[in-house]
């Protein structure tokens, strides 16, 4: 055993695990990934003069038909676009009733097919379907949740709220 800080310093290195050979190539040297790139390809913004846009998207969600769902903070509606872009109609409207939103933010598409949007000033989550047809609050209270920010769902169906607030994710 080396006691000695000079043999410690002195000591030769250990030799290798393994030679490289015919036999036994040396492991390939590790490659960097290329760059990623982003660029947009299309950018969905109303036309000057229409009679909708887009005042702070937060949330986006596409349908199985290719749909787009936009969620806009600041009109408190969901915006419905086909996949091109073009305009077919504003889902929910300003306000605290039922169908209506006050910060729509976070949107997906549920396994059976409908809207799910987070109101995250009210900590409400609504259901509709893809027509627009409001059809009922999902569980949970305008209590539940305090600032909630995202919502996701698992394969079973199982919703996940990012509740900001209370610094938690509900399930």
């Amino acid at each position: 055993p080396l006691t000695a800080p000079e043999e410690i310093v002195n000591a030769a290195p250990p030799p290798p695990a393994a030679v490289a050979s015919e036999a036994n190539p040396a492991p390939a040297a590790p490659q960097s990934l290329p760059q990623a790139k982003w660029a947009a390809v299309a950018t969905i913004a109303a036309p000057v003069g229409a009679s909708w846009n887009l005042g702070e998207p937060r949330g986006v969600a596409l349908d199985a038909q290719g749909n787009v769902y936009v969620s806009d903070a600041k009109n408190g509606d969901v915006v419905k676009l086909k996949g091109d872009g073009t305009f077919i109609s504003t889902i929910g409207s300003k306000g605290d009733a039922p169908g209506q939103f006050t910060e729509p933010t976070s949107l997906l598409i549920n396994l059976q097919g409908q809207l799910v949007v987070l109101d995250s000033a009210t900590g409400r989550i609504q259901i509709f379907g893809l027509d627009g047809g409001f059809q009922r609050v999902l569980g949970a209270t305008a209590t539940s949740f305090y600032h909630p920010r995202s919502i996701a769902i698992d394969a079973q169906g199982q919703y996940y709220v990012a509740d900001t607030g209370t610094g938690r994710v509900a399930i």
